[in-house]
């Protein structure tokens, strides 16, 4: 039975690479756009893929076509995101960017150079542009491109991550850029103007309580930057006007202790200015649409 499935898997693989004009006998091949069969199988079912490198041609999973376009580009177009991070677990390159350099020979076809990580943000969801941004280089974070289309600028374009995708970019460190939120889209920009003003406001509530409610107390538990974060986040650190909050975040010397609020609170700081630009930026390019 195992060999009677496995025969009629292959032949509907064969059928399947004859529909997409390739010779099964030449699985190299390469159709008039310069593209593979890695770029029609990530366009579809992913068990396509998981064939073609069977048959050893891992090698061609990140082959550009003729407009600079890999498989995972078009998978990620294409929404396919289980077969996107299948191509990437598979050694597909995250940093590969598509560029107006490689076009088809008719110049119609000509399309701005941008990387995966600006077209995951406009189609992908916010769990996948997240990890991604882990395994691509920093400068792809912010990167326009040729069209002057930061990644912030397209995920404003995603029809269902838009928000949560912008909020991570913010908490990373990406800047705003003032241009990228005038025109379009006033949904996304005024739920993302109402959390960044929540979210300083949660800041310097933050910083206010820890700095009034002192430094006595022990604890046995070791002071972490990721335990502050956790506490402001989780609103642990809110309480009565006489409670000394700082008994829950206290470590081991009084003056490791210190040292390592007044470094949290430098860091906050940062984080607060940041914000403030966002807010600033947001607020005007608001007014200006209204």
């Amino acid at each position: 039975p195992n060999n009677g499935i496995a025969a009629e898997a292959e032949s509907e693989m064969v059928s399947w690479i004859l529909r997409q004009g390739f010779n099964p006998s030449d699985l190299r091949a390469l159709d008039r756009s310069g593209r593979s069969l890695w770029h029609a199988a990530a366009t579809g079912r992913l068990e396509r893929c998981k064939h073609l490198l069977t048959r050893g041609l891992g090698d061609m999973i990140s082959h550009k076509g003729y407009d600079g376009r890999s498989p995972l580009m078009l998978a990620i177009i294409n929404k396919k995101e289980e077969t996107a991070n299948w191509l990437i677990d598979n050694g597909a390159d995250t940093g590969v960017i598509y560029s107006k350099k490689q076009v088809y020979p008719n110049p119609e076809y000509l399309v701005p150079s941008t990387t995966v990580f600006a077209v995951s943000a406009q189609y992908m969801s916010s769990g996948f542009v997240k990890e991604l941004a882990d395994k691509v280089a920093p400068e792809h974070l912010y990167e326009a491109d040729e069209e002057d289309r930061s990644p912030m600028r397209l995920a404003l374009r995603n029809p269902t991550s838009a928000v949560s995708i912008l909020k991570y970019l913010i908490l990373r460190g990406v800047d705003l850029r003032s241009k990228d939120f005038k025109l379009g889209y006033r949904q996304p920009r005024r739920q993302l103007l109402d959390w960044v003003e929540a979210e300083v406001r949660a800041h310097q509530t933050f910083v206010t309580l820890v700095l009034g409610c002192g430094v006595g107390g022990t604890r046995e538990r070791s002071l972490t930057k990721e335990m502050l974060t956790q506490w402001r986040r989780s609103g642990r650190l809110s309480g009565g006007p006489n409670e000394n909050q700082l008994l829950k975040l206290r470590g081991a010397g009084m003056t490791g202790a210190r040292m390592r609020i007044g470094e949290f609170i430098c860091r906050q700081g940062e984080e607060i200015k940041r914000l403030r630009r966002a807010r600033v930026i947001l607020s005007a390019a608001f007014a200006g649409s209204a």
